[in-house]
């Protein structure tokens, strides 16, 4: 029975090492074949492992160029945003600061006498508990229901400097549906 390696699990499988014979000496059938197959089990096994180190180098790759271009698309914005400031000072205008895309919101306030509205749409915003925060996005909508529960949360626009410190330090994200 031939067992295949997948490439996630290759590394984790002992094949049994060679065992020396004497030249001479006679080799039970049995034997043989598990030599064969472990001979076969080991090649399947060092390609399943190059396959996997391969792919892990090309992930790692990807990830550093995506991660490059983000900072540089951030710096840019940064930059094109400085330049404006000091265009509109030279001209002696004002400058209009761009609205936020990013919102997060903490709950303040616990579980007691709360009305129905509020209560459901904190429910909404994943705020079950005092002290939970979430980000969402700016859009009508949810200016909206913050207004509702303006007394029960505290929200602000951060910037990428305070989201990135949240994450490191007490965030949990969900992608594809997993924490």
């Amino acid at each position: 029975i031939s067992r295949k390696l997948s490439a996630a699990m290759a590394d984790r499988y002992l094949i049994g090492g060679e065992i020396e014979i004497p030249a001479q000496a006679p080799v039970p059938e049995g034997l043989k074949k598990k030599l064969d197959r472990n001979k076969k089990l080991l090649a399947e096994k060092e390609a399943a492992v190059a396959a996997k180190a391969k792919e892990k180098r090309a992930q790692r790759f990807a990830l550093k160029m995506r991660t490059n271009a983000y900072e540089k698309e951030y710096k840019a914005a940064e930059t094109k945003l400085i330049e404006l400031r000091r265009q509109a000072r030279r001209e002696g205008s004002f400058f209009m600061e761009p609205d936020a895309k990013l919102m997060f919101v903490i709950r303040i306030t616990g579980i007691n006498k709360l009305a129905p509205k509020p209560k459901k749409i904190l429910q909404l915003l994943r705020l079950r508990q005092l002290h939970n925060g979430v980000f969402v996005k700016v859009s009508r909508p949810m200016q909206q229901m913050l207004v509702n529960v303006n007394p029960y949360v505290t929200f602000g626009y951060p910037t990428l400097r305070s989201v990135r410190e949240l994450i490191y330090k007490r965030g949990c994200g969900k992608v594809n549906k997993q924490r």
